[in-house]
């Protein structure tokens, strides 16, 4: 309890300077794919410390994913210019409702919002493999549908900047992408990988 006091201490200038509260909502998930029982944002110094990241490694790509987006955060966080589209994908219907309503509130006070979209459903089998993005992973799923997602991106014929945040089945996504993860010195562990759109593996 201590602890999730001290990350909302720490997360409410962020809060304040977005003009949006992203914070924890609890729920349960029907879809025992999908194993999680309460949603918690990803800490802004993380979030910072991606976008350094990407800012070097994918400078040019205009798309953003988070798989999993719970209330958003990460959406509001990284509308500031770099991509024209930013979209969230979250399984749990109660979760997606209340982020919805908050999105629809945010974007009739900021400009910067409407470039955010959030849809209910497995982004294991929803994310579009049309042009390049960064995909976002904050230990969303269990390994079912990690090994549905990375199924679906050994197809890909773009380029995928993969920040996996918490990255507990970092060697189930390892194995079936012949991948090798880059860790981001950051406040929680994050593995990022590069697929190389034009061969299809990292």
């Amino acid at each position: 309890m201590w602890r999730r006091a001290v990350w909302r201490i720490c997360d409410l200038p962020d809060d304040i300077r977005l003009g949006i509260w992203t914070g924890r909502v609890d729920h349960s998930c029907a879809d025992g794919d999908h194993q999680f029982f309460g949603y918690g944002a990803v800490a802004y110094r993380t979030l910072r410390d991606i976008r350094a990241h990407f800012r070097l490694h994918a400078p040019k790509v205009r798309l953003f994913v988070d798989a999993g987006c719970g209330l958003g955060r990460p959406l509001y966080f990284f509308a500031d210019g770099q991509f024209d589209q930013l979209l969230g994908y979250e399984v749990a219907p109660l979760v997606f409702e209340i982020s919805r309503q908050r999105l629809d509130r945010a974007k009739r006070r900021h400009q910067r919002f409407t470039t955010i979209s959030i849809e209910l459903g497995d982004a294991t089998k929803l994310i579009g493999l049309d042009r390049d993005f960064v995909l976002l992973l904050y230990n969303p799923f269990g390994p079912i549908p990690m090994t549905r997602l990375c199924n679906r991106l050994k197809d890909a014929r773009v380029d995928v900047h993969v920040y996996y945040v918490n990255p507990v089945y970092a060697g189930t996504l390892e194995a079936l992408l012949s991948c090798s993860a880059e860790r981001i010195e950051s406040f929680i562990p994050v593995n990022y990988y590069f697929i190389d759109g034009k061969g299809g593996l990292c």
